[in-house]
């Protein structure tokens, strides 16, 4: 899920500044992580945390894009004596990017009812956890899987008419 949403903020990066090509150093990626503390699930969350970072790693070398800094919220624990409830640890990161002319930024998402969705790329049997499966009541367990090096020629030569 990690490269998800890496991909997901580059991809909406590209959609507001719409530029022709993503140069290199056009955008930075700000994550930073952090200790997971006194934690009774800490292994786990440890091995959460390596994973994304290897999926970071991954994504953000064939994107071409630098990180430098962030933030992870892994021991989000409450417990009153008797009940410890842990919520899912929170990675947060922000794409920021230059625009080269203000004039051509379009703001994300549908603002007006007709408007229309443009589905770029190649989908997959891969809806799990998506809104639209959630609006129609259905359950699906595969998640969409990154293939960065497709999705960056495919963000190099996005172009709007």
């Amino acid at each position: 899920m990690t490269a998800n949403a890496v991909d997901e903020g580059v991809a909406q990066h590209v959609a507001a500044a719409v530029p022709s090509i993503l140069p290199p150093g056009s955008i930075i990626l700000l994550v930073r992580s952090g200790p997971l503390g006194k934690n009774p699930d800490g292994a786990y969350k440890m091995a959460q945390l390596v994973r994304s970072n290897q999926a970071l790693y991954d994504v953000c070398l064939a994107y071409n894009l630098p990180l430098i800094s962030g933030k992870d919220s892994m021991k989000n624990d409450f417990y009153d004596g008797t009940v410890k409830i842990s919520i899912p640890p929170t990675l947060l990161f922000s794409v920021i990017g230059r625009i080269e002319d203000i004039r051509r930024a379009v703001t994300n998402g549908c603002q007006a009812p007709r408007d229309i969705v443009y589905l770029l790329g190649k989908t997959g049997d891969e809806l799990g956890g998506s809104e639209y499966f959630a609006l129609s009541g259905a359950i699906g367990n595969k998640v969409p899987v990154v293939d960065p090096a497709r999705a960056y020629r495919r963000y190099q030569h996005t172009t709007w008419l």
